[in-house]
């Protein structure tokens, strides 16, 4: 969980982008929240990262049509971070640079190998490097989210980047090599036609609420605010298919009725009861997003726009295990 006070909210303007601080003082954006997340931008196998579900090219224009790369997304970034076209950090809060050469440092892994000679019966101690970076297509993204209650719209902003690297055995673990400070968007750039766009990805994910940092609207959470848009009919709910939830429907949205049969020990009869209950915002743990990423290497411009997101209840087997997460409805960017 995350400590939230009004000092922090001082302190804002002082290290965050221009953009960041604008959002804060816009009456219209009423929720805000930031969330690090570990996805990947090319398809692969496995989920490879908590939360990350797939990810799925829209578009991919590559120069060498004889030998393609696999992973061009992943590989126009680890080029210009390699390059040093973005400020870099230690942490995600981009509060600590990190120079080049320390930068070449957290990019290495050393590691002392023990040779034995068989002939003199000595033993060398050598030193081995590895280069770290572009090991791993995972990526940590630290991502700031708000809805505009104007527009009815649901916004992004990326803010740093962080190649990873897996050293965890035997469950994965990615941890950040350093952190990389984004350009701010060009919503210029969200066109698919676009040819300042060689790259985009489309990546579906589920966050679990407890890993979002609200720093604006604590008392109305975006759960809450879907809940209340879609109920009112300002919005327009859509299923998992995409097809719209007609008007007459939404309320079923919210209910559910299951049987419960139990059994007596000493009738040895079943009994059937029928439970209904009702979903509130206080039942959604976690939410699954869908989102674009458009990315341009020659500017060097990274950015995100969330095409749907949907609060989603937790499904559990009769031992209280979790099963899966069944999504509500979902609101869609052009579903106003």
């Amino acid at each position: 969980m995350y400590i939230r006070t009004p000092f922090l909210l001082l302190l804002f303007p002082f290290f965050m982008q221009a953009q960041y601080s604008q959002l804060l003082r816009d009456k219209d954006v009423i929720w805000m929240a930031e969330v690090v997340e570990q996805l990947r931008f090319d398809p692969g196998e496995g989920s490879a990262a908590p939360g990350f579900l797939e990810a799925l090219p829209l578009k991919a224009l590559q120069e060498d049509y004889f030998a393609p790369h696999p992973t061009p997304f992943s590989k126009g970034l680890f080029e210009i971070m390699q390059q040093g076209r973005w400020p870099a950090y230690y942490d995600a809060e981009l509060t600590l640079p990190i120079g080049k050469e320390a930068l070449q440092g957290q990019m290495m892994q050393t590691d002392t190998v023990v040779v034995f000679d068989p002939e003199t019966y000595e033993e060398k101690i050598t030193v081995v490097k590895s280069e770290l970076l572009g090991s791993s297509n995972v990526f940590a993204l630290r991502e700031l989210l708000y809805y505009n209650a104007k527009t009815g719209e649901l916004g992004a902003e990326i803010l740093a980047i962080a190649p990873t690297w897996n050293d965890g055995e035997p469950e994965p673990a990615y941890r950040p090599l350093a952190w990389f400070k984004v350009p701010p968007a060009d919503k210029k750039l969200f066109k698919l036609a676009s040819k300042n766009v060689p790259f985009a990805t489309f990546v579906r994910q589920d966050l679990d609420e407890r890993d979002m940092k609200v720093v604006k609207g604590a008392d109305m959470p975006l759960k809450a605010i879907l809940f209340s848009q879609l109920q009112s009919g300002k919005i327009t709910g859509y299923d998992s298919e995409g097809r719209a939830i007609a008007p007459p429907l939404v309320p079923a949205l919210f209910s559910s009725t299951d049987t419960i049969i139990t059994f007596d020990p000493e009738t040895y009869e079943e009994s059937v009861e029928m439970v209904h209950w009702d979903y509130t915002p206080q039942d959604v743990g976690n939410y699954r997003f869908k989102q674009s990423f458009f990315f341009d290497p020659r500017q060097g411009k990274l950015q995100c726009r969330p095409e749907a997101v949907a609060p989603a209840i937790n499904v559990t087997d009769e031992f209280g295990q979790l099963l899966y997460l069944q999504p509500l409805f979902y609101w869609r960017r052009d579903g106003r």
